[in-house]
């Protein structure tokens, strides 16, 4: 999964930057009382293994 498409995904699922970092943006949530920290890099493959943790970060089942 590239960083682009987990962007995408937590804009549907109401995230927003909250703050740019030097190699991750870190987006907020209403809902939620943390930050998720992905990739700066559109174009970047996400290992499978972080693109799950980051997945359900976003859905709220961390």
């Amino acid at each position: 999964m590239k960083t682009s498409e987990l962007k995408k995904i937590a804009a549907e699922y109401g995230w927003t930057i909250k703050r740019h970092g030097s190699r991750h943006d870190l987006y907020g949530n209403p809902k939620f009382n943390y930050l998720i920290a992905i990739g700066r890099h559109d174009k970047e493959e996400v290992k499978t293994g972080t693109a799950s943790k980051i997945l359900k970060q976003i859905k709220g089942m961390s």
